[in-house]
């Protein structure tokens, strides 16, 4: 049959009983959120961000009654197994918290699937306009345990792992690096595999690809660990990459290569992380 008509409505209503349809918002549909940001920090410039299930998003005007894009549909997450995502309204400290549904599966727990970690979310300015970053909230730095720098560094194809000394079960990792133009980074976390390729720009989690821009000439990027699923951010936050990963058991370290030419680690940091569950 025909495809649905997918819109967002929005309504008003003066008492929270009677309600007037306002305007509608075609090609988003269920579990929207909706929400002011400044762009790149500046309080003077606020656009308005209208998500959906699929983290699809627009960003647009809105004069009370209805939402103007200024944008076509943008692509939200970059990974697999993330849905439905919902933010944190009116937090003390301004900032815009969401948190979506992992659809990870979680063999033999009484529980099946997770939410995603916090993410605060921001707009930054890009060449085509302000696009939605991610980056995982402050507040799970109080989870490390023990933590190891290894930057900054020069690293080149064949050296040793720089990441030695790291193992756990959840690991948080950070890196902020210039590669050369042929370079490729080559990051196992837990075995699992996490490729940046500099000619391409473009990164790789367990074989799933993602536009990952370098900004400024260079990249930096979160990589978090957890038992069911592996998140990475990169490009400032702009390619947003979670994917479902039970990683082996056995399976405890971190470890970072190059192919191709050397990459320049600004700062290059690994960090074993507690449980949230005490």
């Amino acid at each position: 049959g025909p495809k649905p008509n997918h819109t967002i409505h929005f309504f008003t209503s003066p008492n929270l009983r009677e309600w007037k349809l306002r305007s509608t918002t075609p090609g988003l549909f269920e579990c929207p959120d909706f929400f002011e940001l400044p762009v790149d920090g500046d309080a003077t410039k606020k656009k308005w961000v209208l998500t959906a299930a699929s983290s699809e998003y627009l960003v647009g005007t809105f004069d009370g009654e209805k939402f103007t894009p200024e944008t076509g549909k943008l692509p939200g997450h970059r990974g697999r197994g993330f849905y439905a995502a919902q933010t944190f309204s009116d937090l003390p400290d301004g900032r815009r918290v969401q948190i979506g549904w992992g659809q990870c599966d979680s063999p033999g727990m009484a529980f099946n699937q997770l939410q995603a970690f916090p993410c605060e979310l921001s707009l930054r300015g890009t060449p085509d306009g302000p696009r939605l970053a991610w980056q995982p909230v402050k507040e799970l730095a109080t989870l490390r345990a023990k933590s190891q720098r290894a930057g900054p560094l020069t690293l080149r194809a064949g050296a040793g792992n720089p990441l030695a000394e790291t193992k756990g079960e959840l690991l948080e990792i950070r890196a902020d690096f210039a590669p050369a133009a042929d370079s490729e980074v080559v990051w196992k976390v837990r075995g699992t595999e996490v490729r940046y390729s500099a000619a391409k720009q473009e990164i790789s989690v367990a074989g799933h690809r993602a536009p990952a821009p370098l900004r400024d000439g260079r990249q930096r990027l979160i990589i978090l660990a957890d038992r069911t699923n592996l998140t990475v951010w990169a490009s400032d936050g702009l390619t947003y990459v979670p994917v479902p990963v039970i990683a082996k058991a056995g399976d405890l370290g971190a470890e970072v290569s190059v192919v191709g030419g050397e990459v320049q680690f600004t700062s290059l940091e690994a960090h074993e992380l507690k449980s949230i569950w005490p």
